[in-house]
Parts: C-alpha cells; structure tokens; sequence
C-alpha cells in the first residue's frame, strides 16, 4: 500500500510528500480537505483488500460534548467464503459426533446392562443347577453307599448259605450214600436174563469166582434195558462179597459171551457201586478231567461212594469229595 494514515494528526502522507518534508527536493501542492483524505484512504484500501466494506462514522462524538475528527471504522464481513463453510461444517460435524457418541455411550450402557443382566442370570441358573446335581450326585452317592454295604452283606450271607448248603448237601449225601452202601449196579446184561435178575448175579458171581450165596443176596431188580441188554441193582449184605465183586469185575473183565450166551451181542460187563446223583456228577466230571492229554490218569474207581483217582500205580491216591477237589487233577 502507497499510503498511511497518521493516526495522530488525522492525515494521510505519501512517501513523496515526507521526504519533502525533510528538505529533500520536493513539489508543493495544495492542501487537502480531511474528507478528502478519509474518501481518498478508503478507496486504497477497497482496491487493496478485497471484500471489505469500509465506512467513516461521523456521528460519534468526544466525551466534552465537541463533534469530535471523523475516524475510519474498517468492519470485515466474510460472507460466504470457503473458510467459513469449512468452520461451519467442521463445526456441524463435531455437534454430530457429540451427538453420536452420546447415542453410541447410551447404547453401549445399556447393551453392557442388558448383557449383565443376561450373565447374571445364566450364572444364577447355573449356580442353581450345579447344586441340584451336586445334591443328586450326593444322594445317589449315598445310595451307592448303602446298596454297595447292602450288597456286601448280601454276598457275605449268600456265600454263608452257600456253605451250609453245601455242607447240607453233603450230609444228605452221605445219608443216601449209606442207604445205598449195600448196592452194586450190573450193567450189559444180555436180555434173556431180564425177568430173572436174581439169577443173573449169582451166575456172575460164578464166572467172577466169588463165593456169593443166595443167603447174602436181600434184593435184586432190573433198571431198565432195550432187547439186547439190561441193567440191575443187587442189594448185597456182606460187604466183603460186594467188594469181591467189583474188583474181580475189574481185573477179569469179562463180556456176555463168556457169561454163556453166545447168541447175545457181545458187550463188556461192569460192577459198580449204586452213587448218588451228586457222587456220579464228581466221578463223570473227574473221568472227563483224566482223560484229558494234559493229565493222563490211568486209573479212577469208586470207594464207598467216594471217587478216587491215581495216575499210575506208584503215583499217590487223590479223593474227590468236591468240585473243589478237582483242581487236584494236574
């Protein structure tokens, strides 16, 4: 700008006019009005600044009251320009984000509650549920308890009724065994000596060479048979007469033939003692157990009643009262 305003004195200076103050070369000229001057500053700075509305306020006066010098009031107006708008939305936009942010802090208050409230109660429920199966599990513990008590007590009684059974059992046993201590069982007889039983003893007892006398003999019946043989019991008192028998029985080994009938099938026929149910189930079960390769026992009888087994005639005799006495057979 080419100009300034002297604030003091109220006047504007060119440059030219100043050094002519200072006694440099310089061109007088006429003086210039105070309105002049002000009309002359404003339209240098309308051209020099764009945009501005300059005026001169004249109706302000001095404190004493005097209409006081005629001052310049520059007034800058930005309307509509580029740095107002950006502002304008910079403002706008941060009124929105408050806006926005106190929505979102809402929202997220109150998510955050309602996801509490749903945490509360999930750990509620399952508070509750782990304790009602905590209070199963215990009653269903306490259960198992007793029955597993109960069943002990159960197992122990049963294996108690066990043993007295068993040993009932084996009194009965015994007691059958005795009534039948006086009987043997002739097996393979030929079928022409089924109505004649009697007769049939005392002509085994003649192959046999035992001295058997009809006087020893107190009963003899048959037990069934087909039409080629049959098998009977004979009551025999005296007991060295009935062990004769058997073991003769078992060393001559003799058939039907050699009994004296030719015609008759020929089949080997046994002497045994008359056992009891129980007493033949322990002679079939150890008879099956010898036989087997791994044991190998070569000889089983009955004495008695009683089952004994030996593997050779120098191995020692094993008695099978039991099932239990079975796992002597190694």
């Amino acid at each position: 700008m080419n100009c300034f305003l002297d604030c003091n004195m109220g006047t504007v200076h060119s440059p030219k006019d100043k050094k002519g103050k200072n006694g440099n070369s310089g061109i007088s000229r006429p003086p210039v009005t105070r309105s002049q001057q002000e009309d002359k500053l404003n339209d240098s700075l309308s051209q020099a600044i764009p945009g501005l509305d300059l005026k001169c306020d004249n109706d302000k006066k001095s404190k004493k009251g005097n209409s006081g010098s005629k001052l310049p009031v520059i007034r800058a107006q930005k309307e509509g320009t580029e740095n107002d708008s950006l502002l304008q939305a910079l403002l706008d936009l941060k009124n929105d984000l408050k806006g926005d942010n106190a929505n979102l802090a809402h929202m997220l208050r109150n998510e955050m509650k309602s996801m509490k409230n749903s945490f509360d109660e999930s750990t509620r429920y399952m508070n509750e549920s782990f304790e009602a199966m905590r209070t199963a599990y215990n009653e269903v513990k306490a259960f198992c308890s007793d029955l597993s008590k109960s069943n002990t007590a159960l197992l122990k009684e049963n294996k108690n009724l066990k043993e007295r059974i068993a040993s009932l059992e084996g009194r009965v046993d015994a007691v059958e065994q005795q009534a039948k201590s006086e009987n043997i069982i002739i097996r393979n007889l030929p079928a022409a000596l089924i109505n004649e039983p009697r007769k049939a003893v005392m002509q085994v007892a003649g192959k046999l060479e035992v001295p058997l006398v009809p006087s020893d003999m107190t009963e003899a019946y048959s037990i069934g048979g087909d039409e080629h043989s049959f098998s009977l019991v004979a009551r025999i008192r005296n007991r060295e007469i009935r062990h004769a028998l058997m073991k003769n029985a078992r060393i001559k080994k003799f058939d039907t033939v050699q009994l004296g009938f030719p015609s008759a099938p020929k089949n080997s026929i046994f002497i045994n003692e008359d056992l009891t149910k129980r007493s033949r189930e322990l002679f079939n079960m150890a008879n099956a157990k010898r036989k087997h390769k791994d044991f190998d026992y070569k000889f089983i009888w009955t004495d008695d009643g009683i089952t004994k087994i030996r593997k050779n005639k120098e191995a020692p005799v094993i008695k099978i009262l039991t099932e239990a006495d079975l796992a002597k057979i190694v």
